[in-house]
């Protein structure tokens, strides 16, 4: 009789493993967009800085001057939809999802700072650097 106590037992923890593993993925699946305001001359709005985003989060860089911008990742990009960087972004236009890469996907990874540039495109043309996109993976 003792042997079958600990069997009556699996069918409870089983049930516990799945319910935690459900509710894991339900919490991560909540993806947002994170909006990201270029205000006058090539500047990102202060309170904003670094850009903070969660893995499947999605980037929107919106300019509020009236001038053309483009963003641009420098040496590591969060943006690797089917392991494709993707380096530039339009303002305007929402990024594929973040995944992170190689060295921030997983909980306890600490190299996820992504540094960019922003680009005014329309005359006079100018690089204007920024503190970049921080990532929390899961």
């Amino acid at each position: 009789m003792k042997a079958c106590r600990g069997y009556t037992l699996l069918p409870l923890l089983a049930a516990i493993a799945i319910c935690s593993a459900c509710e894991s993925r339900r919490l991560h699946s909540r993806h947002s967009k994170v909006t990201v305001n270029i205000t006058a001359e090539c500047t990102v709005d202060p309170n904003q800085d670094p850009v903070n985003a969660n893995i499947g989060d999605r980037l929107l860089w919106q300019p509020q001057d009236g001038h053309q911008y483009s963003v641009h990742f420098k040496d590591r990009t969060p943006l690797n939809p089917n392991g494709k960087p993707v380096k530039s972004v339009p303002p305007g236009k929402e990024s594929p999802p973040v995944t992170g890469d190689a060295m921030c996907k997983h909980k306890g990874d600490t190299k996820c700072d992504f540094a960019y540039y922003l680009y005014k495109e329309d005359a006079p043309q100018k690089q204007c650097s920024d503190p970049g996109v921080h990532v929390t993976p899961y």
